[in-house]
């Protein structure tokens, strides 16, 4: 792989040079300062060309954040995707049918990833199932930090954020009341204070030290924009994995917090069930930083909390139903999707 050392500048020299098409994304995505549909499409791409030509994950992100939130100011979340995905796993750098230049390879290939149309399928099935949503939800009044100390108790190891560039790990007693104000949590503890990340750099979120087997595992679905929707389907899930917390992003998507299984892989089979259902698989990683049940977002909208039960965390999977619903919803595809 590329020495992470080159500046931005550096790397648009190189894209200049080249005729890859995320070389030529970047290059669009440094121009297209008005143009709202290059710069959005261009966004994943573009942070693919920063890391293989070599720029550090921080400066990448800054750069990406600096271009993009003119035009999508409420949407930093996807600049945070682009690099998670881009900078979160390895590259696999494969050598072109010519062998003069090297191209750039995603993780998986596209037959091993469980399709749109599959999913928005799976999404019509059980929304057509008589799943009973909880009447007459109101929100209910907690703080975040009512929310997390049930859950995880004062010495846990919390890493909130105001921003996806402003956050910090420490024990819930030691952030007192900034857990009230942040927009952002990762809902894990995390194992440690600080970790490394691939790049070396030290930070108080990253893989190195996020939890190695999660607590709860996190469903966000926005593929589809009823509210109602999305709930039948969370309310579906809550029938295997226990609910602990349901809440609104503060814009067009409920996200829901399950108790997650026990052994590594049944969180793996649990995370593809949750994809195969039209779950974003970016909130299932340990280290995601995902919205703080009623807190507010920046656009000044409550994350507004309508279920809450702590001590679901200490009730079992329904193992039965769990397998169940993977033969039904993944297995029988003959698909699976890698979170």
């Amino acid at each position: 792989m590329t020495p992470i050392t080159r500046t931005i500048k550096q790397a648009l020299a190189q894209a200049k040079a080249s005729n890859h098409p995320s070389d030529q994304a970047l290059i669009d995505f440094d121009k297209a300062g008005g143009t709202s549909g290059k710069t959005h499409s261009n966004l994943f791409k573009s942070a693919r060309s920063l890391h293989y030509h070599g720029v550090a994950e921080s400066d990448a992100s800054s750069w990406l954040w600096s271009k993009y939130q003119d035009l999508y100011p409420n949407k930093s979340h996807q600049v945070e995707l682009a690099i998670s995905k881009s900078y979160g796993s390895p590259l696999n750098i494969v050598t072109s049918r010519d062998g003069e230049r090297l191209t750039i390879k995603t993780r998986t290939s596209d037959k091993d990833k469980i399709t749109h149309e599959t999913i928005l399928k799976n999404i019509d099935k059980v929304i057509g199932y008589n799943i009973q949503i909880p009447k007459d939800i109101t929100s209910i009044d907690y703080l975040p930090d009512d929310i997390l100390r049930p859950l995880y108790g004062q010495k846990a190891l919390i890493c909130i954020a105001k921003s996806v560039y402003d956050f910090s790990t420490k024990t819930l007693e030691e952030h007192q009341n900034s857990v009230n104000n942040a927009q952002f949590v990762v809902a894990n503890p995390m194992c440690k204070r600080l970790g490394k990340t691939q790049d070396g750099t030290v930070s108080a979120r990253c893989k190195d030290n996020a939890c190695t087997k999660p607590k709860v595992l996190v469903f966000e679905c926005d593929i589809i924009p009823s509210f109602r929707k999305q709930a039948k389907i969370i309310f579906f899930l809550a029938q295997i994995f226990p609910l602990v917390v349901a809440h609104s992003s503060g814009n067009k998507s409920l996200h829901a917090w399950f108790k997650a299984p026990t052994t590594t892989k049944e969180i793996a089979r649990a995370k593809e069930l949750f994809v195969a259902l039209g779950a974003d698989p970016a909130a299932l990683r340990e280290s995601q930083l995902v919205r703080m049940p009623n807190a507010y977002r920046d656009n000044g909208e409550r994350q507004r909390m309508i279920f809450y039960a702590s001590h679901h965390i200490n009730e079992k999977v329904d193992y039965d139903l769990f397998s169940e619903s993977y033969d039904e919803f993944v297995s029988q595809k003959g698909e699976s999707n890698n979170v």
